[in-house]
């Protein structure tokens, strides 16, 4: 029985670890959020997805080859910040500067794409009549000020709820019932109208898409058994 408990303790903690991986990949589908805006979205998507996951998979193997290769693995674990770390074993003080310098940027242009992103879903909403008519609506420079508002009002909100695992905790509740819903629906559409025209099909399918919508649920469960408050906060987020 202490054997069981140890295992599905490791589990969960395997679980809270991959809320962290799969938000850095997250993401990779924002450009269906401007599909409308594309002149060959059937061909160019995918083709972004794909590509574009791929390349941030290379960076990021890379970086961690780069980091393992300097620092032995007891020093990554027991430091806060290992790339740096690692900079300044290599390049000296400046190195460990100019990596945190990086690393404050960086979240400046994620903070960037996100409030488009969200934007645009607000505002095709409103334009379908999903949500008020106001989110819909555009000054005259073609930016949904409302929406933009709405979102950033959103943004400010989440991350009152403190420490950053809080924080992704609840987003990774968003990111989990978002790839769900769309892998669900990829099944139920396929089976309800299965002439549509279909420029791009899924490799494997649908094995590999029940494959994918099973390892999403562990993780899932691991998330809610291993920070329930933080899980119960996004659920509720999303049944409001």
């Amino acid at each position: 029985r202490a054997g069981l408990q140890v295992q599905v303790v490791d589990l969960v903690s395997v679980a809270l670890a991959l809320q962290f991986a799969i938000g850095a990949y997250d993401g990779w589908q924002s450009g269906s959020y401007f599909a409308g805006e594309d002149v060959d979205p059937g061909r160019n998507l995918p083709r972004a997805f794909i590509g574009g996951t791929a390349i941030v998979m290379g960076v990021y193997v890379l970086l961690n080859l780069a980091v393992q290769h300097v620092l032995p693995a007891d020093r990554i674990a027991a430091s806060p910040l290992p790339i740096a770390e690692a900079a300044s074993l290599v390049m000296g003080p400046r190195g460990a500067t100019v990596v945190t310098l990086i690393a404050i940027w960086s979240p400046l242009t994620i903070m960037s794409a996100t409030l488009l992103c969200l934007t645009r879903i607000l505002y095709a909403m409103g334009s379908d009549g999903l949500l008020p008519t106001a989110l819909g609506r555009v000054d005259k420079r073609g930016t949904p000020t409302i929406g933009l508002l709405c979102s950033t009002a959103a943004a400010l909100a989440l991350v009152q709820l403190g420490s950053f695992e809080s924080v992704a905790t609840v987003a990774s509740v968003f990111m989990f019932t978002g790839y769900l819903s769309a892998l669900v629906s990829l099944l139920v559409l396929r089976h309800r109208e299965p002439g549509l025209p279909r420029p791009f099909r899924v490799w494997g399918a649908p094995w590999t898409v029940l494959l994918v919508i099973g390892g999403y649920l562990a993780i899932f469960a691991g998330i809610v058994a291993g920070a329930p408050r933080d899980a119960a906060i996004g659920i509720g987020v999303l049944v409001a």
